[in-house]
């Protein structure tokens, strides 16, 4: 009974880190490479409860920002990506109207479509701020494109940040 159960767990642990090494990602390394791809519109200090927030991202398929040039969409079939943002103070007891994409598995994680007609992978959602508080949200977020599950092992990882904030946060304070 030992036997198997040790043979079982070597089975297992050798699958394991297998797939782990058999992962190949092509991603943007490093803070110089980081992908200004992402906008909150209209950016403020201070909001009132019930304004409404767009949070946009336009991912072109054909770039450079893995340093050699690249089609996506040619590169891994995807017809999706899934970007996942850090944090999602942004989007939990607040409405979201999805206008391009839509929502992902968790609160922080949003699904781009391709659009063929742009050439690009794009994400639009209205936010209505119903939370009152102090908000304070990391400013980065990582795209991914690649298998079903792109998080295990993603063909393509992009980190991206958004537009126009100094520092490493986005932060607000929503009053009535």
């Amino acid at each position: 009974m030992k036997i198997i159960l040790i043979t079982l767990t070597l089975i297992t642990t050798i699958i394991m880190t297998t797939c782990e090494e058999d992962c190949v990602t092509f991603q943007n390394i490093g803070e110089e490479n980081i992908a200004d791809i992402m906008s909150l519109i209209p950016l403020q200090g201070s909001y009132q409860q019930g304004t409404k927030l767009t949070v946009a991202i336009n991912l072109p398929a054909s770039n450079s920002y893995f340093s050699d040039p690249v089609n996506l969409l040619d590169a891994t079939g995807d017809e999706t990506a899934l970007v996942v943002l850090d944090g999602d103070d942004l989007f939990v007891e607040n409405s979201l109207t999805f206008i391009k994409g839509n929502q992902g598995e968790y609160s922080h994680w949003f699904i781009l479509p391709y659009n063929s007609q742009t050439g690009m992978y794009e994400l639009e959602v209205q936010i209505t701020l119903d939370k009152l508080g102090t908000y304070s949200k990391s400013k980065y977020g990582k795209i991914y494109l690649g298998p079903s599950d792109p998080t295990a092992c993603a063909a393509y990882l992009l980190n991206t940040q958004f537009m126009n904030i100094d520092g490493q946060y986005i932060e607000f304070t929503v009053t009535k």
